[in-house]
């Protein structure tokens, strides 16, 4: 295989894979505002359409990787520097526009991702709070007193006299 063959294949790829992290980018800002508005039903779709979409990139990744690897070049972006030597100034100015998308959108999916990821462990220790509330197991954080003791931390507070 030749070397523009080689690069056509690494715009195809490439290709798709600006196209699923863009899909994955807009999901993961709707899972993002699914999970401040507590939309439980749209956030089990939203996160079924997220793995799938997952298993999409990681294809096309692996379809990288095989491509690179029966060639002998390098995963990063120094494969498309060797290719440089071989094919038109013209694609390999659009393959590193383009490896700079995959590299700007997978980082702002990731940050998306974890960010989900926070507000989801958020909403969860509440719910495990409140769980715990209703099932009389609620455990008080003890607080140090002015000399030094730990005491309850409602333990002054009266609710009701009779």
């Amino acid at each position: 295989m030749s070397e523009h063959e080689i690069a056509s294949q690494l715009h195809t790829i490439f290709n798709l894979l600006v196209k699923r992290l863009i899909e994955m980018q807009d999901l993961l800002q709707q899972e993002h505002l699914a999970l401040i508005k507590n939309q439980n039903d749209n956030i089990t779709f939203l996160a079924k359409h997220k793995e799938k979409l997952s298993l999409q990139i990681e294809q096309q990744e692996a379809l990288r990787r095989v491509l690179l690897e029966k060639h002998q070049l390098p995963f990063g972006k120094t494969s498309l520097e060797i290719l440089s030597r071989h094919v038109s100034k013209n694609a390999i100015v659009e393959l590193l526009r383009t490896w700079d998308k995959i590299v700007n959108l997978s980082q702002a999916c990731s940050t998306q991702n974890q960010i989900n990821g926070v507000i989801l462990a958020h909403q969860k220790r509440r719910t495990q709070m409140a769980l715990r509330i209703l099932r009389g197991q609620c455990e008080y954080n003890e607080i140090y007193s002015s000399s030094g003791n730990k005491q309850e931390q409602f333990s002054q507070n009266t609710i009701a006299r009779i």
